[in-house]
C-alpha cells in the first residue's frame, strides 16, 4: 500500500507523506525497511 511518486522533485514530499501513513499502519519490520529506504534515497 505504499505509493512512492518517484518523479523527481515531488518525490521527497510525496515519499515523506507516504512514509508517515505507512509507518503508522506498518509493523516494526516494515517501518525499518522504510527508514532504510529513506536513508538510501536521500
Amino acid at each position: 500500500p505504499i505509493e512512492w511518486a518517484i518523479d523527481g522533485e515531488t518525490t521527497s514530499l510525496h515519499y515523506q507523506a507516504s512514509y508517515v501513513v505507512v509507518n503508522t499502519q506498518a509493523t516494526g519490520g516494515t517501518a525499518n525497511a522504510l527508514v532504510n529506504f529513506s536513508i538510501t534515497y536521500e
